[in-house]
């Protein structure tokens, strides 16, 4: 059991906890509901966004409902996590979780009867049986993002949303370490890496979508099998779910200190191409 601390203090409730056969590291609330996630019945019809956290989960969201309400635009004005809930949103540990479908994501999932849109940051390894086993083939959209800003991101949502109260090095350290929520990171890439292949899983890079991002809407509309955009949906699409950058994060001023810390440590990241 590994108690959510560094050297400056605590800054998250519970314990991290591994599970499955990567060692994921989970809040202890996920092992009151680790048996119905696993047994959790997927629709060969459901589209799964999955992404390690802070990989563009948001901005990949909205990209993909857009996709396939092209003619509703203006139902995204709806709360994201209603229209697209966390798979494993019933084991996050909040003080107090009144929205149903964080309190019983679950339960609230089953009684979609449309068609359903899929949030997780689980790996592979701890995906429902019926995914792993081929029983369904929904439609799995994966985003990969440099890990330097996924670390950097990481570290400003646990400071501002958590409370973390260690340094940036204190962050780094937990990441490299694969200590921090759904680590380890390169595990968590290489699963769904290992299943590209597949007919029904794409792989997308979020540095692909701030470059060319009316492209990539194209390619998830065609891994979708949705009916073809047209130039105002395209460009409305586009405009909807342009990523808001975030002033607060001076990206530039972290990532040379990273970039100190890994070379002092003599870290390198795995040779993958996607």
């Amino acid at each position: 059991m590994l108690p959510i601390r560094n050297a400056k203090g605590k800054f998250g409730e519970g314990c991290v906890l591994s599970f499955g056969e990567d060692g994921t590291r989970m809040r202890e609330g996920y092992r009151d509901y680790a048996t119905a996630i696993e047994n959790f019945e997927i629709r060969d019809d459901d589209i799964i966004v999955a992404t390690f956290p802070k990989s563009g989960t948001t901005w990949t969201q909205e990209m993909v409902w857009l996709v396939k309400n092209c003619n509703n635009l203006e139902g995204s004005s709806a709360d994201i996590h209603q229209r697209f809930p966390m798979l494993e949103g019933c084991t996050l540990q909040f003080p107090c979780k009144t929205e149903h479908w964080l309190r019983d994501s679950i339960e609230y999932l089953n009684q979609i009867k449309n068609q359903r849109f899929i949030k997780t940051h689980l790996p592979c390894s701890l995906l429902p049986n019926d995914i792993k086993y081929h029983r369904k083939t929904p439609k799995i959209i994966y985003v990969v993002r440099n890990p330097k800003d996924v670390c950097i991101s990481y570290y400003h949502h646990f400071r501002n949303i958590v409370g973390f109260k260690g340094g940036v090095e204190d962050f780094f350290e937990l990441f490299i370490n694969d200590t921090i929520l759904y680590a380890p990171y390169w595990k968590h890439v290489i699963g769904y890496y290992n299943i590209k292949h597949l007919s029904n899983v794409l792989i997308i890079k979020y540095e692909d979508m701030k470059r060319d991002l009316k492209a990539v809407i194209i390619k998830v509309q065609r891994f979708l099998e949705s009916e073809p955009l047209t130039d105002k949906q395209l460009r409305l699409i586009s405009q909807r779910c342009k990523k808001k950058r975030n002033p607060s994060v001076d990206r530039p001023f972290y990532e040379s200190r990273m970039q100190r810390y890994l070379q002092a440590r003599n870290v390198h990241r795995p040779d993958i191409e996607i």
